[in-house]
């Protein structure tokens, strides 16, 4: 979600904006473009996938990218946080809300 909608921020400045300056009151200043809007989307999504993608490389050949087989069948809950989803002395109802 963020990234898609990210990418139609981006290329819609360059869209409705195409031809203003960049920054206002300096003159010289370059322009709005699509052109350049779209290479800033292709730059920053490759820079983003390149460094999540190392990241979970080195996560994943140090072994701390999953959770062990156990806690994944016993369900985070119990073994990442230990509480329970209803504590002691609240009654659960025996049937659902209608």
């Amino acid at each position: 979600m963020h990234g898609t909608l990210g990418v139609w921020g981006v290329i819609y400045v360059g869209i409705f904006a195409s031809g203003y300056p960049s920054l206002s009151g300096d003159a010289g200043v370059a322009t709005v473009s699509f052109f350049g809007q779209f290479v800033g989307m292709i730059v920053m999504g490759l820079c983003g996938f390149v460094i999540g993608y190392l990241c979970a490389w080195i996560f994943k050949a140090m072994g701390s990218l999953r959770v062990p087989e156990n806690a994944e069948i016993n369900g985070l809950d119990l073994t990442k946080v230990p509480a329970a989803a209803f504590p002691e002395g609240i009654p659960v109802s025996p049937h659902p809300a209608e």
